[in-house]
Parts: C-alpha cells; sequence; structure tokens
C-alpha cells in the first residue's frame, strides 16, 4: 500500500516523535524503535533478576548475586567446586542447613559423614565479613584451624587434632575454591581464611 502525505502532513512527520505518533495514529505506521524501550527494560530487568535456587518464605538462597545490597550481613553460604556462591539472603540458618538444600537440589552429590573435619572435594562454607563485600571460609572447617588453635581438647570429645590434616597441607585445598569463586564472582572478595565473625 502507499502513502501519500500532503505538505501538511509531511511536515507534522518531521517533528521528532509528533510526526511518528502522527503517522502511527493516522496511518497505523509503526515507529522503527517504537518496542526498543520496552525490549531495553525487560533484558535490564533480566540482567538484574537474581537467580533464587530456594525459598520457602523464611529462607532464600541466591546463587551468585549480581549485588550485595540485599544481603544482609553475617550471612552464611556454601562454595561449590566450580565457584559457585549460594548464599542465603538473611541471616536464618546454619551451613548445614544449607548444605541439605542444596543436596536436595542436586546441586550438591557428595554424600559427605562429616564435611567440617574433612578436606573438601564438592564445596566448602563460607560466610560474610559483617557487612562487608568479603567472604571468609566457615569456621566449621576444622582443617583450616591454625596451629596454635589446635592445642588442647578433642575435637568433639573424640577425635585427635593429631589425627587432621596440618593447616599447610589444607590450605593449598581451600584456596583452590577461593580462587574459583573470585573469578567467578568478581564483586565479591572471598578471603582464604576462616571467619571470626560467629555471632
Amino acid at each position: 500500500m502507499k502513502v501519500i502525505l500532503t505538505e501538511k502532513q509531511y511536515k507534522m512527520c518531521l517533528l521528532e516523535d509528533v510526526g511518528e505518533k502522527y503517522a502511527e495514529k493516522a496511518f497505523n505506521i509503526k515507529p522503527e524503535f517504537s518496542d526498543f524501550e520496552d525490549r531495553y527494560q525487560k533484558h535490564q530487568a533480566k540482567e538484574n533478576r537474581e537467580e533464587i535456587i530456594f525459598d520457602n518464605g523464611a529462607i532464600v538462597i541466591i546463587k551468585n548475586p549480581k549485588s550485595l545490597d540485599n544481603i544482609g550481613p553475617r550471612v552464611r553460604g556454601v562454595v561449590d567446586k566450580d565457584g559457585n556462591l549460594y548464599t542465603e539472603q538473611k541471616a536464618k540458618v546454619i551451613h548445614h542447613t544449607i548444605i541439605e538444600i542444596l543436596k536436595m537440589k542436586g546441586i550438591l552429590t557428595a554424600n559427605y559423614n562429616d564435611w567440617a573435619l574433612e578436606l573438601p572435594t564438592e564445596f566448602i562454607t563460607v560466610q560474610r565479613n559483617k557487612g562487608t563485600n568479603e567472604y571468609e571460609i566457615g569456621e566449621s572447617h576444622y582443617p583450616m584451624r591454625l596451629t596454635f588453635e589446635r592445642k588442647g581438647r578433642k575435637i568433639r570429645g573424640h577425635i585427635l587434632w593429631d589425627d587432621m590434616p596440618s593447616y599447610d597441607y589444607s590450605e593449598p585445598i581451600f584456596n583452590k575454591f577461593i580462587q574459583k569463586a573470585n573469578q567467578k564472582n568478581s564483586r565479591i572478595k572471598f578471603i582464604n581464611r576462616l571467619t571470626r565473625n560467629w555471632d
């Protein structure tokens, strides 16, 4: 169909937006970029949307948060062998609960007897350092205890510290998880040390 415009109509079309709106209304001609703004907004919303792994109304677990703005201080999380961070949104539960949720979802598959005493192969636990952009290793990882922290009582009343891998042996293994987490989550700084924030 050929559209013939009068001089007045043509001049109206030359005015930015006014012309596009007139042409659309009078001749049902859609502007070239009419849906650009809508598509851009949808794209931005999708880019900024967090990947929620679990939400039961009380506990929310987010994978690789794009921002820590909506993540509470001292929250706990898990870093898998690929460097993905699974963090609770608000400090609600202990690491064991997050691990069980990830196992239920099929994200973690290993059946650890006691992950806190073993060297990690599939995941490590982490905790946010107060309200900073830092996550440190969860306090339950006994192999990451320094030598001076290993003196005295037995672990859980029956395991000897001598049976635990040394810090020097354990540290590089944990560091691999930390390095991958730093690569995958560039806005967050993962630190290869046990957290001291267990309150």
